[in-house]
């Protein structure tokens, strides 16, 4: 999954899907041994 915006001139070779988010924004990718599945949640940023 690319997010996009970097700071740094680097870049995923391969993409699986493109998507548009905020900075503040948080992307979680899971795993089925730890999450029980696999996929990403978006969720808001976090409030302090």
């Amino acid at each position: 999954m690319d997010r996009g915006g970097r700071e740094l001139p680097i870049h995923a070779d391969i993409v699986g899907t493109q998507i548009s988010v905020s900075p503040e924004a948080r992307v979680e990718v899971l795993v089925p041994e730890i999450d029980g599945r696999f996929g990403i949640d978006l969720l808001p940023p976090a409030s302090e």
